[in-house]
């Protein structure tokens, strides 16, 4: 659905608007919250929260990035508020987070790999600050390049190489010390 038509019918109060909304942009900005919360639970609520937000304050948008654009810098300051000062910041994954369709055509032993490197995988990037977990979803799961992130984020395009360059540095480590155990 055209943005522009989202953002009109929104300002109008329109129900279809709020659900086309939600299919278009719920599970990016979820698995957004996840990355920075490190928690599917508190991801969910952090959505919710989002959504409203957007609908309540749809007249502010300026219009200067996408919608998407400001909708992830709400999601993102809305998740780094719900963890701050949490005690946790380890979970386990959700099985189906993010995972469209069941693997198929994979003996059980192969589909326990997978799922024994997945949870490697994400344990390590749950151990990882914030901003490691944002660049890491944004360039590798959303697909997102490198210009594109330093809008979303408000920072230099230098800045985002470095962390992902962080990010995935640390990341191999901690797998390398994982996986030598």
């Amino acid at each position: 659905m055209n943005e522009l038509a989202i953002i009109d019918g929104l300002k109008r109060f329109e129900e279809w608007a709020v659900e086309a909304l939600i299919e278009q942009y719920g599970d990016r900005l979820l698995r957004s919250a996840c990355a920075v919360c490190g928690d599917p639970h508190l991801a969910e609520e952090v959505i919710q929260d989002v959504f409203l937000t957007v609908c309540r304050k749809i007249d502010s948008f300026r219009g200067n990035s996408s919608l998407y654009t400001w909708m992830y810098r709400i999601t993102v300051n809305r998740a780094k508020n719900k963890i701050r000062g949490k005690w946790f910041r380890k979970v386990s994954p959700q099985e189906d987070l993010g995972q469209k369709h069941p693997m198929e055509f994979q003996s059980p032993e192969e589909m326990a790999v997978k799922k024994e490197c997945s949870m490697e995988i994400f344990q390590s990037l749950s151990s990882m600050p914030a901003i490691y977990r944002q660049v890491i979803d944004l360039y590798y799961i959303q697909d997102f390049n490198v210009r594109e992130m330093a809008e979303m984020l408000k920072i230099s395009e230098g800045t985002v190489k470095s962390r992902l360059a962080r990010a995935r540095s640390r990341l191999h480590n901690l797998l390398k010390e994982r996986w030598e155990e």
